[in-house]
C-alpha cells in the first residue's frame, strides 16, 4: 500500500513537471526515434489503415511524452532533418 502511494505521488510529480526549456541533440534523437517506431507499429497494429495517425500527431505525442516544447524541437529538427521538418511544418497547425 505504501509503494502504491509513492507511485501515485511520483506519477503526479512527473505529469505536472514543466516543459524543458532547452532541447539537446539527444532529445531530438529520441523524438525522431519515437516517430519512426510509432509509424511502424501503428501500421502493424492497425487493421483499418484509414485511421492512421499523422506525423504531426505522432510528433506532438512524442514531445508530450518527453516534456519538450514542440516549437523548440522543430527548430532543432530544421537543420538536422530537413525532410521531416518540411512534413511537420506543412501541418504544424495544432
Amino acid at each position: 500500500m505504501h509503494s502504491l502511494r509513492i507511485s501515485i505521488l511520483l506519477l503526479l510529480l512527473i505529469h505536472c513537471a514543466p516543459l524543458k526549456e532547452d532541447v539537446s541533440d539527444l532529445d531530438v534523437r529520441r523524438i525522431i526515434d519515437r516517430i519512426s517506431i510509432s509509424r511502424f507499429s501503428i501500421r502493424l497494429e492497425n487493421e483499418d489503415l484509414t485511421v492512421l495517425k499523422t506525423d504531426k500527431e505522432i510528433f506532438y505525442e512524442a514531445c508530450e511524452v518527453y516534456r519538450l516544447k514542440p516549437e523548440i524541437v522543430l527548430n532543432k529538427i530544421k537543420s538536422s532533418h530537413p525532410q521531416l521538418y518540411a512534413k511537420l511544418k506543412d501541418s504544424n497547425e495544432k
